[in-house]
């Protein structure tokens, strides 16, 4: 049971570092050997990340985007209790609202984040007191 962070969910849509160990995770919801949830500001997030790649079209974005509904991902929409959380985690490890809320919905939720952003997890693994487990996407082989 894994939140995933845009770092990851962008590798799906532009080959990059560590693009096949994020679509080994993609591969792996699809088989049903692991549930993915993100927060809705995913969408947000994969929009403006490949808004700014010269190599997408708007017509191919909406494409991406229609992907993400598409495969059934569980998306949240964030509650005021997740809000809060958020706000408590951005401010004691120094992160944006953003990275914190894929923090808080892992606490949340019991699961396990997935990042592929290093100075993020640098930053989580720092705090011992962090409740819910991180992995980075480089650590994940290829056959994962």
């Amino acid at each position: 049971m894994s939140v995933l962070d845009a770092s990851v969910v962008l590798k799906w849509f532009v080959d990059e570092e560590d693009s096949s160990q994020a679509l080994n995770l993609r591969e792996e919801f699809y088989a049903g050997k692991r549930e993915i949830v993100v927060p809705d500001l995913l969408l947000f997030e994969i929009a403006n990340a490949l808004r700014y790649n010269a190599s997408f079209s708007v017509k191919e974005i909406r494409e991406s985007l229609g992907t993400l509904f598409g495969i059934g991902i569980e998306m949240i929409t964030p509650t005021l209790s997740l809000l809060g959380k958020t706000v408590e985690l951005a401010e004691k490890l120094d992160l944006t609202c953003y990275d914190a809320t894929y923090l808080a919905l892992a606490e949340e939720l019991g699961f396990e984040l997935i990042t592929a952003d290093e100075r993020l997890y640098r930053k989580i693994v720092k705090n011992s007191k962090f409740k819910a487990s991180i992995r980075l996407l480089a650590d994940f082989s290829t056959h994962s």
